[in-house]
């Protein structure tokens, strides 16, 4: 008897997921596809199409044959045009006779054939809506998010679907969750913050600058600390209608279209899982609508939100609506006549105002729908959405764990340079309080890893000479990457390695338009005074032959292109962010000041420095405005005194003491300085001693060669013991990162004569230094002093001076961990250290010394690091390991040494099991 054969009994459904995409056809009815399989398969290998091991098995599964028959597609097309039963399936052994007999009679029948059809047809449709999704989210992403990584930039909607999906899911991983807080929360920032200033009679407008209007100010008054953020996503799922608010470049429009990407990604799982089909009530599409690219026309008299919603899906799927697939186009009608689609609608600011009354009588009409809106904070979006059915949140910019976990996504496809990249980045920002503060702004964040990343790929890139070291490299190098990115993108001009001269020169225009229009702060830009200003700067000598605009309107639209200057309101623009407006305003004073040096004599330009509104020139400020001693202006002091130079310093120093008579000593005047003219009676914060240390090390750099070795030291000595700069002159110092001021502080600390608090802060200040050359006189300083707490200190500073994962920094981190450390706390922290690094020298060095280490404690420290590096399935051994050490304390350090060795050998033999079964 032949032995009948029985194929696979999922190769069915195999191939429907190859050709339809789905996962599930259970709910489908398998007989009525018998009929239809055969004519399909047949038109496939007549138009010869490749006859796949798959194909076979479908066939073999369907008609019950043996693959054996099957070798040549010449045998599956006669076998499909000439089997025994014509186009008759043959009965699913599963089912009884009758039932068999009855599908083929429906399948036979007219009525069959057209159940048969319209199932087909629903596959098919399915098939059509996931591609509809996928083609959404990379063309929506690629027409409207901007600078991301290279290898991260999506393709075009006619990608293959294993690439277009890759894409997709690669951008869901690098993009970071979007971080809001409530309405209420952000104005009790406001009020908080301009309470101080209100209470020292400041006018009203004066305190309307100083509200917290900007992540930049957020940033400032650390106001992550007093708010809770929470994810984007969370308040979307609980809310129908939320609208964010928030500041250009902040990242708006990118946190909607995340929204978008994760919609259609769960749309598309669903589907292919069977969960739902694409008509029913969980398949909810989002529409998103770029308002300022639908806006209507002047001879448009109503403007419908749905249906623009939906035609610009479809644009922005297909390229143009009327390629969108018919099945596809009927599908969102009949979904936006069930209110089964979501609005997404992205700047509100950018739609006319007289539009604004037409959007919100739709949107009442749209309250079964989900809607998000994004808007600026300068638009009036009450009269839009009635806040009983809507709330509001604000978007908060990057935490400092925000801006390390974007720097290492950033990178980490990079090879082992970018990685190096990436940490030197980190480590710049974390010395740095300047420029952590402004990587915190996405648009800044961005755009410095995109100068970054683009040098690297030009191989000119110097690691530590191409990280901006202040805030003002960081702003011109962002100034100059918008404008390069304007001219590439929309005057066809090649992106250069370096700032073209054309660009120097837009640069000095708007330094005369931040100059123009800034006051106690930054003062609105009214269209009219703006032009006037631009056209004073096109003439043909000013550019040089160097093409220049036609007209003020065109410069003005080169700045809106370039992204540096935005539309705010209707004929009134900004600085897209108000770092921009600050350092071109501190550009403009140090020109005019290096002028006043050179033509003027010295009380001219003390005069211009602590002048009021007439010796600036200012008809317009209040005659009381004095930009020394305005809050406003503190910022724009510290960008000027980090571009300070030579004979500047002493120059500058001399205006502020004239200014300060009372204070004599030079020192106590350039902490008032420093601290951006705020009152003397204003205690620093921690934040505020960054930008001191920052303008102080200059200070200290510029004087540093006029003093011999023995007064350099004397000096130290007696300025630690005034009562402003007893804890801050080492560090400033240390922060010049010159040779002998570096070897002024190691002879301190190796001085026993003198004060030991002294020798502390100095030890304390080398570890800001970001100075190799020092390591090794750190580590011999360890072993040779005397004092526990110095020496505790000098390794601390060690530890954070290794910190760049070089090979010396890891031998020096080993020997520490072997010889130097006699707390508890350094040898964790040096443990700690090693695996921060995380390359493959500092794994390496943590295993030597769990084999090296005559310390137990240094054992197990290794141990627990090398489980953290990855290791999970060893967290309940570790805890047993734990609970065992704690009972075997009193067996002394040999039996601790004893047990410890155990524990190394057992975590050994677990990394060996989990390397090989991961190869």
């Amino acid at each position: 008897m032949e032995k009948k054969y029985k194929p696979d009994a999922n190769a069915f459904e195999s191939y429907f997921t190859g050709q339809f995409g789905l996962m599930n056809l259970s709910q489908l009815h398998r007989k009525r596809f018998k009929g239809l399989l055969s004519k399909t398969m047949l038109s496939s290998v007549k138009n010869g199409h490749e006859v796949t091991a798959r194909t076979i098995n479908v066939v073999a599964h369907v008609f019950r044959v043996p693959p054996a028959n099957l070798v040549h597609p010449s045998d599956v097309a006669r076998f499909l045009t000439d089997y025994p039963d014509g186009d008759k399936p043959r009965p699913d052994p599963d089912s009884s006779p009758n039932e068999g007999n009855e599908a083929a009679r429906q399948i036979s029948t007219t009525t069959g054939k057209s159940d048969a059809d319209s199932c087909l047809s629903q596959v098919s449709t399915i098939e059509t809506v996931i591609d509809f999704l996928e083609r959404l989210v990379l063309n929506g992403f690629r027409e409207n998010v901007v600078y991301l990584p290279p290898n991260l930039t999506p393709g075009d909607g006619n990608s293959s679907k294993p690439d277009a999906r890759g894409a997709i899911d690669n951008l869901a991983h690098f993009c970071l969750p979007v971080r809001v807080i409530e309405q209420d929360d952000w104005q009790r920032l406001d009020h908080q913050r301009a309470a101080p200033l209100r209470s020292r009679s400041w006018n009203a407008a004066h305190v309307r600058n100083r509200i917290v209007s900007t992540s930049e100010d957020f940033c400032r008054i650390d106001g992550e600390r007093q708010t809770q953020p929470q994810p984007l996503e969370s308040v979307l799922a609980s809310n129908r209608h939320v609208i964010l608010r928030g500041e250009p470049g902040e990242g708006k429009t990118t946190s909607l279209f995340l929204h978008v990407v994760k919609q259609c990604r769960e749309l598309a799982a669903g589907l292919c899982s069977g969960q739902f089909d694409h008509l029913s009530e969980e398949c909810r599409i989002p529409l998103p609508l770029p308002l300022g690219k639908a806006a209507p026309t002047k001879e448009d008299e109503s403007f419908c939100v749905v249906d623009r919603a939906r035609d610009e899906a479809l644009r922005i799927a297909y390229g143009q609506v009327e390629k969108a697939p018919h099945e596809v186009t009927e599908w969102i009608k009949e979904k936006v006549l069930r209110n089964e689609v979501d609005l997404c609608l992205d700047a509100l600011d950018e739609l006319d105002i007289r539009w604004h009354e037409s959007l919100r009588k739709e949107l009442v009409h749209c309250s079964g729908m989900g809607i998000f809106l994004t808007t600026r904070t300068s638009a009036d979006d009450t009269n839009v959405i009635a806040t009983d059915v809507c709330h509001r949140y604000h978007l908060v910019s990057f935490g400092p764990a925000q801006v390390r976990e974007y720097i290492k996504r950033f990178f980490s496809q990079a090879e082992k340079r970018g990685e190096q990249l990436s940490r030197e980045l980190r480590d710049q920002l974390r010395l740095s309080h300047g420029l952590q503060e402004l990587a915190q702004l996405p648009l800044l964040l961005a755009l410095l890893c995109q100068w970054l990343s683009a040098r690297w790929q030009w191989q000119l890139t110097e690691i530590r000479r191409d990280i901006p070291k202040n805030r003002t490299t960081l702003l011109r190098d962002a100034l100059h990457q918008l404008m390069e990115r304007g001219d590439a993108k929309h005057r066809g001009m090649p992106v250069s390695q370096s700032p073209s001269e054309r660009n120097r020169i837009k640069e000095t225009v708007l330094r005369h338009v931040a100059w123009r229009f800034f006051a106690a702060g930054p003062l609105p830009i009214v269209k009219q005074d703006l032009i006037a200003v631009l056209e004073q700067h096109l003439e043909h000598s000013v550019w040089k032959g160097y093409a220049p605009p036609h007209n003020a309107e065109a410069l003005l639209t080169e700045f809106l292109e370039d992204g540096v200057l935005v539309r705010q309101n209707r004929g009134i623009y900004r600085f897209v962010l108000r770092a921009f407006h600050e350092f071109c305003v501190a550009e403009w004073i140090l020109f005019e000041l290096r002028n006043c040096s050179r033509v003027f004599k010295t009380r001219h330009y003390v005069r211009r420095v602590c002048g009021n509104a007439m010796t600036w020139g200012r008809r317009d400020w209040p005659r009381s405005l004095q930009p020394i001693a305005e809050p406003g202006w503190s910022a724009i002091w510290l960008l000027v005194g980090e571009q300070l130079k030579g004979k500047e310093v002493a120059l500058f120093f001399r205006a502020i003491r004239r200014y300060l008579n009372p204070i004599a000593d030079p020192y106590a005047i350039l902490l008032h300085v420093l601290k951006g003219a705020w009152p003397l009676d204003w205690p620093l914060n921690t934040s505020d001693e960054y930008p001191v240390m920052e303008l102080g090390a200059r200070v200290c750099g510029e004087t540093e060669s006029s003093w011999g070795a023995k007064a350099y030291v004397s000096r130290l000595i007696r300025l630690t013991k005034h009562y402003c700069f007893k804890d801050k002159v080492p560090y400033f110092l240390a922060m010049t990162r010159k040779e002998r001021a570096l070897a002024c502080l190691i002879r301190i600390v190796r001085d026993n004569s003198i004060d030991v608090q002294i020798r502390y802060q100095c030890a304390q200040a080398l570890g800001l230094s970001d100075s190799t050359e020092v390591r090794k006189d750190l580590l011999s300083v360890s072993y040779q002093i005397d004092d526990g707490t110095l020496r505790s200190i000098c390794t601390e500073s060690l530890v954070r001076l290794c910190r760049y994962g070089d090979d010396e920094s890891i031998e020096l981190l080993y020997t520490l961990l072997l010889h130097g450390g006699d707390t508890q706390a350094n040898l964790q922290h040096t443990v700690d250290m090693l695996v921060e690094i995380d390359t493959v020298a500092s794994v390496k060095a943590i295993k030597k010394a769990v084999a090296a280490a005559a310390d137990g404690y240094v054992r197990y420290l290794c141990i627990h690091r090398l489980a953290r590096l990855g290791h999970s399935e060893m967290a309940d051994l570790l805890g047993r390991i734990d609970a065992e050490i704690r009972r075997q304390l009193n067996l002394g350090a040999r039996g601790y040494v004893t047990l410890l060795k155990f524990v190394t050998l057992q975590l050994t033999r677990k990394m060996n099991e989990r390397n090989t079964k991961t190869k």
